[in-house]
């Protein structure tokens, strides 16, 4: 990840692969890898002479834990630094104690700045040792020890076995020097910036001497209860009924239901459901539906065969509930639904259940077989309004010190998509946004007690998805409806003016987008589209004038100078136009746009004065290295920069790649590919138009 790091200012599709990593570790560490690699933990003794011991065993540092901090304190006062260690799993903070048998001398400093900083960060302290040593020792106060670490603002410094300190220095961050002798070692002492003085500290009585303890590692088990804090929506998925037709979810909206997925091949699967035959009558009793779901992958055999074997298994436990078969989609949907619950994405697993309330809100997730006792427990719960929700939802009574979140649709949804089913998302989306316009599940804070999430955002993420799929009709109506629950929404002003720039309908996106800038006069990114939707309508005047508002803004916009360097050129103001996409490059250096506007006029300008065939040339052998044969205009200008420097050969060899990808409605580039092509095979350049 180091060596992507970008190193200089880009564009943001440059740096795509470079964030894709990031989420890719993410969900690796979501999913139970760990960073270290399950290395233990290692400790260096220093030799000196550039030379080290490997003390990991021997200290006790080697655990086997994914480390992340260490903070050096001297907890006890005892003259030896002790270690609090963080980690990323468990146990997450350790403790340790610093037992050597033979202790050296040492000194302990607390500064106090008067001048500057109160914790002194930034001074340098000095210790000349005296006797036979003679040795000087620094140390430094410090804002940070290391990664995620800040250690004790105790200046500690280890004498080993020299008892005679000769001199000290401190060296204040504002420039006072101040020295002191008659510095005894094995004491702590406090220092006032200016004070000239030395003042002894006594470590507080009472002290508590820190006793080992052996941590005991926890059981780790597939089985887990999950009560949701705030019930999230299940997905309306259909399923295949025994008789082979279609069934939905939602034909048990109304009453309690368990919602289980098993599998044939699965033990605990098939005594859990066994389980639930023999309770029959209890689970009727307090009016909850079970749905066994059998989630086999279909054999050679067909459908029918997976279908006739689940009935067969069933009926031989005499299970006595609705059933049935679950395809790719509908497993797919509810694992986005419990790794959203889990904070280890683990993929679902047989049998897991769902127990939904009667409105088809998930109130537990059972990973694992379900005791009935504990089930119909659940169920009895199930009545509780959604203030009480989270309560039930903690392993421990206490009080909340932040408001109870509410259902979060989109956290869902985006699982969806990680697992490629842009199409499932929406869906679940669209089925949030119905049941809460109809009341059927707490959307409002004042209902619920709950924060959940606006309506208006949801539907915004539908849009965006539905763009996101090219599905613009979709898109633009999704971002219609959240202006007519908000017709100031700055993202979906912003988003739908976007889009219409896309779509080529400048004047409607500069429509919205004239009701953002009206409402927020300094955002950057509707400055910019309005922009370049008022350079497409030809309204070069407003672009002028947008620009320059926005270079007063941000003076290091790239796209602004960008678009005056577009204006520049539209008004055969090429020297305008160089400085302008000069200073886009100064900012951005890789942006291809701005590479191929300046080496075109650099190699194609009417003006003998502005033409540059060598920078041409270098600029566009760049924009190709960058971008490869990605658009057709790129190949143009390095064929162009080619014969400007009189290398017609390779000019036609780049030239005839770009015809290739010419689309049919590109008429105008057509024949200006035309034209350069009968120039090159006479061994001219090609010179742009001067329309002035």
């Amino acid at each position: 990840m180091a060596a992507q790091s970008p190193v200089a200012e880009t564009a943001p599709e440059s740096r795509d692969d470079y964030l894709l990593s990031w989420a890719a570790i993410t969900q690796m560490l979501a999913r139970g890898f760990s960073l270290s690699g399950r290395e233990r933990n290692s400790c260096f003794l220093n030799l000196g002479e550039e030379q080290f011991a490997d003390a990991s065993a021997v200290s006790g540092f080697d655990f086997l834990d994914d480390g992340r901090a260490l903070g050096l304190v001297d907890w006890d006062f005892d003259g030896c630094l002790d270690v609090w260690a963080l980690n990323r799993n468990g146990p997450q903070l350790r403790f340790l104690h610093n037992r050597m048998g033979e202790k050296g001398h040492s000194l302990g400093l607390r500064l106090r700045g008067t001048r500057g900083n109160r914790d002194a960060i930034g001074a340098r302290v000095e210790v000349q040792l005296g006797g036979d040593k003679q040795v000087k020792m620094i140390r430094t106060v410090r804002a940070g020890a290391a990664f995620l670490s800040q250690s004790s603002k105790w200046v500690h410094f280890g004498l080993g076995s020299s008892d005679a300190i000769e001199e000290l220095v401190v060296r204040w961050p504002g420039g006072l020097v101040e020295r002191f002798r008659s510095v005894k070692a094995d004491r702590h002492y406090e220092i006032i910036e200016g004070k000239g003085e030395l003042v002894r500290w006594n470590p507080p009585a009472g002290r508590v001497t820190p006793q080992a303890a052996e941590v005991e590692a926890p059981v780790i088990s597939d089985l887990a209860r999950v009560v949701t804090a705030a019930r999230p929506l299940f997905p309306a998925i259909s399923y295949e009924k025994p008789d082979g037709t279609s069934g939905r979810i939602d034909e048990f909206v109304g009453n309690p239901v368990l919602v289980n997925l098993w599998a044939a091949w699965c033990q605990p699967c098939l005594d859990e459901l066994a389980d639930f035959g023999r309770h029959r009558q209890s689970i009727e009793g307090v009016g909850l539906q079970v749905l066994a779901l059998n989630v086999d992958e279909a054999t050679a055999d067909g459908e029918e065969a997976r279908r006739e074997k689940a009935r067969r298994v069933l009926a031989e436990l005499k299970y006595p509930f609705d059933s049935g078969t679950a395809g790719a989609d509908a497993i797919s949907a509810l694992d986005a639904l419990q790794m959203m619950n889990l904070g280890m994405q683990i993929p679902i697993s047989t049998p897991t259940s769902f127990l939904l309330d009667d409105r088809g809100l998930v109130a537990v997730i059972y990973k694992g077989p379900v005791k009935v006792e504990e089930l119909l427990k659940d169920v009895a719960r199930l009545q509780g309004p959604p203030r009480e929700w989270r309560n039930q939802a903690a392993p421990f009574p206490g009080r909340w010190v932040s408001p109870a979140l509410g259902s979060e649709p989109v956290r869902v949804a985006l699982k969806m998509v990680d697992g490629g089913e842009r199409g499932a998302a929406i869906a679940y989306l669209r089925q949030y946004v119905e049941k809460a316009r109809l009341r059927e599940i707490p959307e409002s804070k004042e209902e619920s007690g709950l924060l959940s999430t606006p309506l208006e955002e949801v539907l915004f993420v539908i849009a965006r998805l539905h763009r996101q799929g090219g599905e613009k009709g979709q898109a633009v109506a999704a971002f219609q409806e959240v202006l007519q629950m908000n017709p100031n929404d700055r993202k979906a002003l912003l988003d739908l003016g976007h889009l219409y720039l896309r779509n080529g309908q400048p004047s409607l996106a500069a429509g919205h987008l004239e009701t953002l800038v009206k409402n927020s006069p300094q955002n950057l990114d509707a400055l910019s589209l309005l922009a370049t939707a008022k350079m497409q309508m030809g309204d070069l005047a407003m672009v002028d004038d947008l620009c320059r508002q926005i270079l007063l803004l941000d003076p290091n916009h790239a796209t602004a100078y960008l678009n005056l360097g577009l204006l520049a050129e539209s008004r055969q103001d090429f020297s305008g136009a160089i400085g302008n996409y000069r200073a886009a490059l100064k900012i951005l250096p890789t942006w291809d746009i701005a590479l191929n506007q300046l080496a075109w006029i650099l190699a194609t300008s009417p003006e003998d004065e502005l033409r540059d065939g060598t920078q041409a040339l270098e600029l566009a052998t760049r924009l190709h290295q960058i971008t490869r044969e990605s658009q057709p205009v790129f190949l143009r200008t390095l064929a162009a920069a080619l014969a400007e420097n009189g290398r017609f050969e390779e000019a036609l060899k780049f030239l005839e790649q770009a015809k290739s990808m010419i689309r049919a409605r590109q008429v105008g580039l057509r024949s200006t590919f035309a034209t350069m092509e009968r120039l090159f095979r006479l061994k001219v350049p090609y010179r742009a138009k001067d329309r002035r």
